[in-house]
């Protein structure tokens, strides 16, 4: 990836922080997640997501400064529907529940 070619928040993150480590840099988002379970990368992932693989190892405090806000949105039509409506709150209480969030710190 070319040096201005960083275009989400956390690859700009890694260069402003880290971009003299930097030594290869992979596409695709898959890969770069195989070469970190392989222990030969570093990446930058939501702390829930990384909490179900234990080997990885976190080498860092959370970077707040990539942190946002989650929505979960439907079509407004289809927000009544009763299969709907008990997806959009089972999937609600799951990204709410704090014990999990806090499991994957």
């Amino acid at each position: 990836m070319p040096e201005g070619a960083a275009n989400t928040p956390s690859e700009r993150w890694l260069r402003e922080r880290h971009g003299d480590e930097i030594v290869t840099t992979a596409s695709n988002p898959r890969l770069a997640f195989d070469l970190a379970l392989a222990g030969v990368a570093r990446i930058v992932l939501p702390a829930c997501a990384a909490a179900h693989y234990p080997q990885l190892r976190r080498v860092g405090p959370s970077i707040e400064v990539l942190a946002h806000d989650e929505w979960l949105v439907c079509h407004h039509e289809a927000r009544h529907d009763s299969p709907t409506r008990e997806a959009i709150e089972g999937i609600g209480r799951l990204l709410s529940d704090r014990d999990l969030r806090a499991a994957a710190r």
